[in-house]
C-alpha cells in the first residue's frame, strides 16, 4: 500500500502530505477519531469502511500499473536440498486452482468464515478469476518490476537487480 499511495500521489501531483505508517486496525481507529484525514485499505475492510459511510477516494482498478503482485520465494539452500520443489509447488498450485473452480461456493464460504465477512464481499475482493494458472505471467512480471523499481528509487532496496535472475528457469 505504501508504494501504491506514494506513486498515486505523485501521479496526481499531490504535495504537502504527511504519510504515517500504521497497521490497518490502528489506521481505521485513527480515521474514526479524526486523527488522520485518510487511510489506505484493501479488501473486505475497505468495503466495510465504505458501508459505514466513509468516502472512497480511489480504487486500484483505476491504476492497474500500481497494483501489487506476489511471488513464492525460497532460498538457494532450500532448492539445493529440495531440487524438485518448484515442480511440486506449481503442480500443487494448478491442482488447487482446478479444485477451486469446481467448488467456488465452498471457497468463498471458507474465506468469509476466516475473514469474518460474507461470501458476497469475498467474491468482490478475492475472485477466483484473479488467480493465474501460470506462475509468472507477463503482466505479473511487469507488476513485480514496477514494485522493484519503486523500492530501488525510494532506497528501500539496497541495489537494483534483475527480476529474471530470481525466476527459476
Amino acid at each position: 500500500m505504501h508504494r501504491y499511495i506514494v506513486d498515486l500521489l505523485q501521479q496526481e501531483g499531490v504535495t504537502g502530505y504527511k504519510l504515517v505508517h500504521m497497521l490497518t486496525p490502528d489506521a481505521t481507529a485513527a480515521l474514526a477519531r479524526g486523527d488522520v484525514d485518510a487511510t489506505t485499505n484493501t479488501g473486505v475492510p475497505a468495503l466495510k469502511l465504505i458501508d459505514q459511510g466513509y468516502t472512497r477516494l480511489d480504487d486500484a482498478s483505476s491504476h492497474p500499473d500500481l497494483l501489487g503482485s506476489s511471488a513464492t520465494v525460497v532460498s538457494k539452500e532450500y532448492l539445493k536440498k529440495f531440487p524438485d520443489f518448484p515442480k511440486v509447488w506449481n503442480a500443487a498450485r494448478e491442482k488447487a486452482l482446478a479444485d477451486l473452480k469446481q467448488h467456488e461456493a465452498e471457497y468463498y464460504q471458507f474465506l468469509a468464515e476466516i475473514g469474518d465477512t460474507t461470501p458476497e464481499l469475498v467474491k468482490q475482493v478475492s475472485p477466483i478469476s484473479d488467480i493465474k494458472d501460470t506462475p509468472f505471467t507477463e503482466e505479473g512480471t511487469k507488476l513485480l518490476e514496477g514494485t522493484k523499481n519503486f523500492l530501488v528509487e525510494e532506497k528501500l532496496a539496497k541495489k537494483d537487480f534483475n527480476i529474471s535472475d530470481w525466476q527459476l528457469q
